[in-house]
């Protein structure tokens, strides 16, 4: 007999990459083949699969191979999955299951696994939103969002806090993002305060802090701060309002009242003066206005003065000055002089003290005498004759009186 030695041995044989197969969560694949080292007598299934599913799957779920194919590559394809966590680059490997074979020698053949990569397209960041305008202190609210940019492997929060809440508050203080709800913007309102100041638009931040984050991407990651202005409503300004705009000779007052429109930084100083004191004197030289009593009027009371000229009624005016303070609003800020009208209490006038009595014709008998006065102060020199209506009977002297504005009433 003559025997034929077998130079074939049962074997599967797996061509790969030698660094491993690399797949990315974008979609792109990657390949190997299989194929067998000797013509089986019968059918050879080997199964393949994947390690992670989450990561990779391959095609086809198993190769057949028989004894007119087995010598030819048979081609596994693997494809990455987009998993949305950054997760950078994830290992894996394609199983290559046990073969199963009525050929005895190709029978429960294990062929090495081929080890895989996938390339993560996802990276940790937080999105902010650009906020929809400012804040005003009318209570204008503005907002903005924020998203993750990724899926986290634990629970993001994130503290949110106003650098001025005398500008603005924020709500929510916080936000937290969970694996389910990570990529959907989380609104955030900015609501303006009102303050009384005439300062003009005020600028300030909306802080964010560093996440706080059992996940390594995303703890500590420092999402940027919002920036924006509440808008004023106040404006400096100051207002006079005439209570009473007539005073008299006779001691009667006028009033009028001040105070300001706006709240002051600093105290805020008018001073006043009377434009004719021979008319109307002033209760007080000046007055001031703190930050607290900023918007309390403050009365000015004017006593008329009585000058006993028979004048008629004068018109005369409250000076105010300009502002004196440090704050810029109201510094050099120069209210509305008042005008007021002092009543005169004086009439134009002769006054005699008598207008009847007797003479004698004896030379030893007493004149009969009366005094003249005006009943208000002259503006210019009053000169009234005198004459008897029957000088045979009496004379009279002196012949003419004059009255000066400094013997007008003796």
């Amino acid at each position: 007999s003559i025997t034929n030695v077998d130079d074939d041995s049962p074997g599967v044989s797996v061509t790969a990459p030698a660094g491993g197969l690399v797949t990315r969560e974008t979609g792109a694949t990657a390949t190997f083949s299989i194929q067998l080292n000797s013509q089986p007598t019968a059918d050879v299934t080997i199964p393949v699969r994947s390690s992670n599913v989450k990561e990779g799957t391959v095609s086809p779920a198993s190769l057949v191979f028989t004894s007119m194919n087995w010598n030819s590559p048979h081609v596994v394809t693997v494809t990455g999955i987009d998993d949305n966590v950054a997760d950078g680059p994830q290992p894996y490997s394609v199983i290559i299951d046990q073969s199963a074979s009525n050929d005895p020698l190709y029978k429960n053949l294990d062929a090495a696994d081929v080890a895989a990569s996938n390339i993560d397209n996802d990276s940790a960041g937080i999105t902010v939103s650009a906020i929809t305008g400012d804040t005003n202190e009318t209570g204008t609210t503005a907002s903005f969002t924020i998203a993750l940019n990724s899926e986290p492997k634990n629970n993001v929060t994130i503290t949110l806090s106003s650098s001025n809440i005398k500008e603005g508050t924020v709500s929510p203080g916080s936000v937290t993002f969970t694996n389910l709800n990570y990529n959907a913007p989380q609104k955030i309102t900015v609501t303006g305060v009102n303050d009384q100041v005439a300062d003009g638009p005020q600028p300030y931040t909306i802080d964010l802090a560093k996440a706080v984050s059992d996940d390594a991407g995303y703890k500590g990651m420092d999402p940027p701060d919002v920036s924006l202005n509440n808008v004023d409503d106040d404006s400096a300004g100051i207002t006079v309002t005439v209570v009473k705009n007539k005073s008299s000779e006779a001691g009667g007052t006028a009033s009028f009242t001040i105070r300001l429109n706006s709240q002051p930084t600093a105290p805020v100083t008018i001073p006043l003066d009377s434009g004719n004191t021979s008319e109307g004197t002033l209760s007080v030289t000046q007055v001031v206005f703190g930050t607290a009593d900023y918007a309390s009027a403050q009365t000015v009371t004017v006593t008329g003065v009585d000058d006993s000229a028979a004048d008629g009624d004068q018109t005369y005016t409250v000076v105010l000055g300009a502002a004196t303070s440090t704050d810029k609003g109201y510094s050099g800020m120069n209210p509305a002089d008042v005008s007021l009208i002092n009543v005169d209490n004086d009439s134009a006038g002769v006054e005699v003290s008598a207008t009847e009595g007797t003479t004698g014709e004896k030379p030893s008998a007493k004149p009969f005498t009366f005094t003249v006065k005006l009943t208000s102060k002259p503006s210019a020199d009053v000169v009234i004759p005198l004459t008897s209506t029957d000088p045979g009977e009496g004379s009279v002297s002196p012949a003419t009186l004059t009255f000066t504005g400094s013997n007008w009433n003796g």
